[in-house]
């Protein structure tokens, strides 16, 4: 029996702080949020990804989860969503944590 599509997270990768900025690791590659642009996410507006040669990959924001406050920085790269819970990603900005988890939003059937 086929059921209806679900939506679900899967690990993708991890956020670690590179310098001043962020770098996000995921299957073997790496892109980055340079420092100027994690400035620009915490005061909520969009921020490019990049690649090692600072080529742009994607973008990143903050979003809401189900309220309309800031729960997940949102990221797309290619045609792929992802996520970083906001609450982990303070801590690591903070160095209270030393990589967070990133999460894909994957449409599929279960």
């Amino acid at each position: 029996m086929i059921r209806p599509a679900q939506n679900f997270y899967r690990d993708a990768g991890m956020v670690r702080t590179s310098g001043r900025g962020l770098a996000l690791c995921m299957a073997g590659v790496s892109y980055y949020l340079r420092p100027e642009d994690v400035r620009d996410l915490l005061n909520e507006h969009p921020c490019d990804i990049v690649d090692p040669a600072g080529e742009k990959e994607g973008v990143a924001w903050l979003s809401p989860l189900i309220q309309q406050k800031k729960r997940e920085m949102t990221l797309l790269i290619g045609n792929r969503i992802y996520s970083v819970d906001i609450s982990h990603l303070t801590r690591l900005m903070a160095k209270k944590q030393g990589a967070v988890k990133i999460r894909e939003y994957v449409k599929g059937f279960v």
